[in-house]
């Protein structure tokens, strides 16, 4: 696996001319010390302590490991691709190509993979569960879907050799979806879908240094002081009526842009919170009327709104775009993940990343939310006698992925060609390290996340605690229907 990122690694740098520091030659040549065919100490150590899948290398005799996904298109705000046909000179492309034909060749396996839009996979899987139908080994299902499917798919818990546990497993990807001792899903890293949508900030680098606030934004991050009163004050403060006729359009300059519900979770989930927790038996409890710290947060943004009316353009719906203002130079800050940073390598501008900002400079740690993508379920109508070889692939392709992928997604195909400082790159580090998931907004959003974006944050409403209250016995119903439904679960 390592031969494979090196030598992907010298294809980039002979491709786009990057320099990357390396050399064959020993720090010091002039050391005879130890004979020429010895072994150093600290090659011995790497050795010794390298990471690996701990599978043995099985012949399946051309089994057929069968996958069904979402389509590129459908799920366009993600990186969904789990083939590709050929290499093409695309860093990405290559890694994915090389991993497929790792995976293959070393358990003599062909894997096969069939795309469709999330929505028909979404119609498809009752369907196809219902009559027996065991076409697909696993069935990838957008993750707001996933509630939804809980009748149909099968306990994940039962596929061998996977560790859920592991980071190459997405662990609090895969708790979010583990309910009641079943679970009705998982996040492998297999798929690029989660890691490539989790929420961060863009920010405009020649109108913040026009603002001359004589902070560095990269130092506050460090210094642990990038946090929700640092933004808003921040977002104030860039915001700008350019023209001087008394309206803010798109002839004038504002503070923020990005969807409601990506801008408002990203800052929920940030400051360390979540929509849904579970009691003791791993259930859904949504009580946060009675959870102080979040109507205060609640209500915080929504006076934020009311008192500055001019910092953002509001959306007409949920998932509607404010007006695109920061490829043109009229917006400061951004809500963006790095699936989609790609859109503006052409831009003018120059520009910046940073984590979203923190509820306090108490909180120990950046947390990022993730924009939904593609999980791995195993539908019930799964052939038994295929789990074995479904496990160790599955558990392969992650770990490879993980360890060999990621890292170029990360390194060389954010860092090297989108992201246009070092600061930039170690943002993302701690972006990506922040990951978070919460039940609210990865499979309740329509029901919690997006439901709050309309009825509390985009009307700015101040009647917090009674709509909370008020949603509570439904929510509570849901729950006891789903409590139902995950006992039946194989």
């Amino acid at each position: 696996m390592k031969k494979t990122l090196s030598l992907l690694l010298a294809t980039l740098m002979l491709t786009s001319s990057v320099l990357i520091g390396c050399s064959d030659t020993p720090a010091d040549s002039t050391d005879t010390s130890a004979p020429a065919d010895s072994t150093s100490e600290a090659e011995t150590t790497t050795a010794e302590t390298e990471l690996t899948d701990g599978l043995e290398d099985k012949n399946m005799d051309g089994f057929e490991f069968k996958i069904y996904n979402s389509t590129p298109e459908s799920l366009s705000w993600a990186e969904v691709r789990l083939s590709v046909e050929e290499t093409d000179g695309d860093i990405l492309n290559e890694a994915i190509y090389e991993r497929n034909l790792y995976i293959e060749e070393r358990f003599k396996t062909k894997l096969v993979n069939t795309s469709a839009k999330w929505d028909e996979i979404a119609k498809q899987y009752a369907t196809l569960v219902s009559s027996g139908d065991n076409a697909y080994d696993i069935i990838m299902a957008y993750g707001v879907r996933t509630g939804n499917l809980i009748d149909y798919v099968a306990d994940f818990n039962q596929v061998p050799y996977v560790a859920l546990d592991k980071d190459w497993w997405n662990p609090t990807a895969s708790e979010t979806f583990h309910i009641g001792g079943k679970r009705f899903a998982a996040a492998g890293n297999f798929s690029l879908s989660y890691a490539s949508t989790a929420n961060l900030l863009m920010f405009n680098k020649n109108l913040y240094t026009k603002m001359n606030t004589g902070e560095d934004l990269y130092k506050l991050v460090r210094d642990g002081k990038w946090t929700v009163d640092k933004f808003l004050s921040t977002v104030v403060a860039g915001s700008s009526d350019l023209n001087g006729d008394g309206k803010f359009d798109a002839n004038d300059q504002y503070g923020i842009g990005g969807t409601v519900k990506a801008l408002h979770h990203m800052l929920v989930i940030g400051s360390g919170m979540k929509y849904v927790t579970l009691d003791k038996d791993n259930f859904p409890i949504f009580k946060i009327s009675s959870n102080e710290k979040m109507v205060n947060f609640l209500e915080k943004i929504v006076n934020f709104h009311i008192a500055n009316p001019n910092v953002y353009s509001w959306p007409s719906t949920v998932d509607s775009d404010c007006p695109v203002l920061f490829d043109t130079g009229k917006d400061l800050f951004y809500v963006a993940w790095p699936h989609n940073l790609t859109k503006y390598r052409e831009m003018e501008d120059d520009f910046g990343v940073i984590p979203a900002p923190k509820y306090d400079e108490a909180q120990e740690k950046y947390y990022a939310n993730m924009a939904n993508g593609e999980v791995a379920t195993l539908p019930r109508s799964y052939d038994k006698a295929r789990l074995d070889n479904i496990g160790i692939l599955l558990e392969a392709m992650s770990f490879y992925t993980h360890q060999e992928v990621i890292p170029i997604y990360k390194d060389v195909v954010l860092d090297l060609k989108v992201t246009r400082d070092s600061d930039s790159a170690e943002m993302l580090d701690i972006v990506f390290a922040g990951i978070t998931y919460d039940y609210g907004i990865n499979v309740w959003q329509t029901e919690i996340g997006n439901k709050l974006m309309t009825d509390i944050i985009m009307p700015k409403s101040t009647a917090i605690v009674s709509y909370l209250t008020s949603i509570e016995p439904t929510l509570e119903a849901t729950i006891a229907k789903i409590r139902t439904s995950v006992e039946a679960i194989p």
